[in-house]
């Protein structure tokens, strides 16, 4: 865009050479490595099945849940080091009337070659009894 071309032009103007290269490798190596990650968007329709990705791909695990009736979708286990978890759960409400389902959602990034087996349930976290769901996966990490 043109706002960014100008910028470049002003720091090319008042920065020396040294600091100019450092600030467009970085740059590029940002844009390099967000362009080329992509974003993978799972349900329970991906329940017991393979994703294959690459290293800085993202994975969001979106599944539908009522908290207010006790059950609650929870990270139950994370095997290998292929996968991360990539920040805090979200829930967000559903319809504005109470109890209604919301969406709980999981990020993850893929993180290494490998694989990963990522393994989430729906429970009422004050009982020992099975979970009321399972959603797993398993997430094979290569370099192409």
């Amino acid at each position: 865009s043109t706002g960014f071309r100008w910028a470049v032009f002003k720091l090319f103007c008042t920065m020396n050479n040294q600091l100019l290269i450092a600030a467009v490798l970085v740059l590029a190596y940002i844009t390099t490595a967000n362009a080329s990650a992509n974003v993978f968007r799972l349900d329970m329709a991906n329940n017991n099945t393979v994703v294959n990705c690459k290293p800085n791909d993202k994975i969001f695990v979106e599944l539908d849940g009522s908290p207010s009736t006790g059950f609650r979708w929870a990270l139950f286990a994370l095997e290998g080091n292929a996968v991360l978890q990539d920040g805090e759960p979200i829930y967000e409400k559903g319809h504005a009337h109470h109890g209604a389902a919301g969406l709980f959602t999981f990020p993850y990034r893929c993180f290494e070659q490998g694989e990963s087996i990522l393994l989430l349930h729906e429970a009422k976290s004050w009982e020992s009894t099975h979970p009321k769901t399972i959603f797993d996966i398993t997430v094979k990490v290569s370099a192409n």
